[in-house]
């Protein structure tokens, strides 16, 4: 079994996905504004991806035995630094939804993971062109969606998304919804007023 990937087909323009650890250090080395101005989408940050035990934190026990255990998402904590983060736009070639941005497993979705329990069209997102709050659909997939332990009706179920919003796909995919202003003060808190 293959360890669980986002990934693209290779005839088409690459998901853009960056390293927890890279949009860290971004962020401290060009700041708030330079970040923001390079970051103008969202990011689903996997948490966990898959149910293998390759995609499992392992940690050994006192009589030598290994045991996968699943990454907890605790609100308000920063993400993995090993965990990716996927941008949420549309990807140039990937399918002609231009209303949405798609998420599955086929490698014509916007945001294409590699993971067996998620549908090959799975859920999308959706920007409201009235008030600026995104989206998450269930696409009629076979495992379902859930935002926040609330799964969504089978589909086209829909849920409003905020800033740290839990987003699991299947039963084990799980994500946090952010916004680059948010995911930037998440990833880089502000200093502490100097003493004087």
């Amino acid at each position: 079994m293959r360890a669980a990937s986002v990934s693209a087909n290779s005839t088409r323009a690459a998901v853009r996905t960056y390293s927890i650890d890279e949009l860290k250090r971004e962020g401290e080395r060009a700041g708030r504004e330079a970040f923001l101005s390079r970051h103008t989408y969202p990011f689903l940050v996997l948490d966990a991806m898959g149910g293998g035990e390759e995609d499992a934190e392992v940690f050994a026990t006192l009589g030598g035995r290994k045991t996968p255990v699943k990454p907890v998402i605790r609100e308000g904590s920063p993400p993995n630094p090993r965990a990716r983060a996927a941008a949420v736009e549309k990807r140039k070639g990937a399918n002609s939804f231009d209303n949405m941005i798609t998420l599955g497993r086929a490698g014509n979705n916007d945001i294409a993971l590699e993971v067996s329990s998620v549908s090959k069209f799975h859920a999308y997102f959706t920007k409201d062109a009235a008030d600026g709050h995104w989206s998450i659909h269930d696409a009629g997939s076979s495992n379902g969606t859930w935002v926040d332990g609330e799964r969504l009706a089978a589909s086209h179920g829909r849920a409003k998304l905020r800033d740290g919003a839990i987003v699991q796909l299947g039963p084990d995919t799980r994500g946090r919804f952010f916004l680059p202003k948010a995911l930037f003060e998440l990833l880089v808190p502000p200093s502490p007023p100097a003493k004087t």
